[in-house]
């Protein structure tokens, strides 16, 4: 009888073992593995520990979740949970989705947890479940709440194909053939041309007024990859100033501007998990001057500086305005009961994947059925989308506030070597050493933004010094159907700087801002706005006008 007894304990107790030594080797690495393997294997262990609902691996993986927060171990940590259904895990996930600091797909992943849990604790597995009779409609337990099989867990979080039913889209789909390499984190990529940027200032102190406006076009595109990140942004311009000082006539400037800004970023260390970097930016620019001055005899010049910067940093700031928009998205199709189960990132990123080929489209039609046409081969879409729905997505889409939606942390300092040519005198050549420092977080109605920049030039005597810093707040506006109304922006930027030639004496500027921002499709804006404060001792109020029109926006993100 004990032998017996034995041999039906046999397999639990090697079962408990095998628990233990996956529980062991999450903590702590192996002496004999090296580190990337290590990853890799402990993020199996992790998967597998939730797929056999180990109660005893739930405080390794709060521990991981407290720890963790740029290994896809952490998603996998919080699934398990919800597997297990320990409510132990339950203070941790709730804090975890009410930290503002974490990525998006995080909280999902927390929230998808919460509610596994919530089930599995309302129908604990021991209890009976209650007897059908003939007139109950109560719909059958979600499979989610059942305790999967090692042969269903891979399809756990994948809906069933449901029937086929129409879908508000006949529409001819537009080729979206273009690729996406498999490292690619995220991408930006536009085109734009601002028309009459224009600003009015009042100098009391120095009973000067000043008028300008410009033309302008721009191009900016960003890649992040997981090793290589790289920006390449020009703009040319054509400025025109108007000057009038007290007892002085009236003077004219027009100022055509070249300048094209390309920049590289490495990182090599864990694959590119790591967020230290080595940066080297490259600056070329070309400026000329042409005036009518009653002051100088000085005509016209013309000038041309290149500079070559050398740095190292830490981490990334992207665009999540992609992001953003699919979480409106997937919560209008959810509240309406067309979403079946919980979209994966694999399908989220085929999606933003042809949004971002359709960035030069007018109009979001396209966008749509593209959207549609994905969620319904994946199975996440019930058999109809009703005209409503179909323009509350549109809607969504049309968004031009979820542009420009740019998050994250970067820290860099360095060196930067320039040289400027001048036409008709000496050139100037300056060593400088920066540090650069950029936080920008995002909300759907709001963002935050805090820029800090120091420069200190060692070349000449005395040495030049310039520190700039800027803090803004912007409130996005919507009305009862989630119509972008515009934008309100409350900004403070303070300054001190010691110029060359100067000798000892600091200059400083601290103005606060304020300006109403209407956006249009594909980037274009209207942006109205006033600026004043201290500068120099002074007493400055500025008027500003801007329009923007958008050739092409678009943006990409992997999760």
């Amino acid at each position: 009888m004990i032998a017996i007894v034995a041999l039906l304990l046999a397999p639990l107790a090697a079962q408990a073992s095998d628990a233990q030594q996956l529980i062991d080797l999450i903590r702590r690495r192996p002496a004999t593995m090296d580190k990337a393997t290590w990853r890799e294997q402990r993020r199996e262990a992790a998967r597998e520990l939730g797929r056999r609902h180990e109660r005893e691996a739930v405080p390794t993986l709060l521990r991981i979740i407290k720890r963790e927060r740029f290994d896809v171990i952490l998603e996998i940590a919080i699934d398990s949970l919800g597997r297990i259904g320990d409510p132990r895990a339950r203070p941790t996930l709730e804090a975890l989705l009410n930290d503002p600091s974490v990525d998006t797909y995080v909280r999902d992943a927390a929230s998808r947890a919460l509610e596994r849990i919530g089930k599995a604790h309302q129908t604990p597995p021991e209890a009976a479940p209650p007897k059908p009779t003939t007139t109950s409609k109560a719909p059958p337990p979600a499979r989610r709440t059942a305790r999967p099989t090692e042969s269903t867990a891979k399809r756990a979080d994948r809906p069933a194909p449901l029937a086929e039913g129409p879908v508000v889209w006949s529409g001819k789909l537009a080729a979206t053939d273009g690729t996406l390499s498999e490292d690619i984190l995220a991408m930006t990529s536009e085109v734009d041309f601002v028309l009459g940027n224009s600003q009015l200032r009042v100098d009391g102190a120095a009973a000067r007024t000043t008028a300008n406006g410009s033309l302008a076009t721009r191009f900016f595109h960003q890649a992040e990859r997981k090793q290589l990140g790289y920006t390449i942004e020009g703009h040319g311009a054509l400025a025109f100033d108007v000057v009038d000082e007290r007892n002085t006539d009236a003077s004219w400037l027009l100022k055509p501007q070249l300048a094209l800004r390309p920049e590289l970023r490495f990182y090599p260390f864990d694959g590119g998990a790591s967020p230290f970097f080595g940066q080297i930016i490259a600056d070329v620019g070309l400026d000329s001057v042409i005036a009518d001055d009653a002051v100088t005899e000085q005509r016209s010049s013309l000038a041309a500086s290149l500079a070559s910067s050398f740095a190292v940093g830490y981490g990334r700031v992207i665009d999540v305005g992609p992001r953003l928009r699919m979480q409106r998205m997937l919560r209008v199709l959810r509240r309406v009961g067309l979403l079946a189960g919980n979209v994966p990132r694999t399908v989220r990123r085929e999606i933003w994947r042809r949004w971002y080929l359709l960035r030069d489209h007018i109009g979001s039609f396209q966008r749509l059925g593209h959207t549609l046409a994905v969620l319904r081969q994946q199975g996440y879409l019930r058999k109809y989308v009703d005209p409503a729905v179909a323009y509350r997505l549109i809607r969504i889409l049309d968004d031009p506030q979820l542009l420009r939606r740019r998050a994250g942390l970067q820290l860099s300092t360095g060196v930067t070597l320039a040289q400027q040519l001048l036409k008709g005198a000496p050139d100037q050549t300056s060593t400088v050493l920066f540090l650069h420092g950029l936080y920008a977080r995002q909300h759907r109605r709001r963002a935050l933004a805090a820029e800090l920049h120091f420069a200190y030039d060692t070349w000449g005597s005395p040495d030049t010094l310039q520190l700039d810093g800027k803090l803004s707040h912007r409130w996005y506006f919507y009305n009862a159907a989630e119509d972008g109304l515009g934008d309100f922006e409350l900004a403070l930027s303070a300054g001190l700087r010691r110029l060359r030639n100067v000798g000892d004496t600091f200059g400083y500027s601290a103005l606060a801002s304020v300006s109403f921002g209407r956006q249009l499709t594909r980037g274009s804006e209207l942006r109205v706005g006033a600026e004043g404060g201290l500068q120099q001792h002074s007493g400055i109020f500025m008027l500003t006008l801007s329009g923007r029109y958008g050739i092409i926006a678009g943006s990409y993100v992997a999760r």
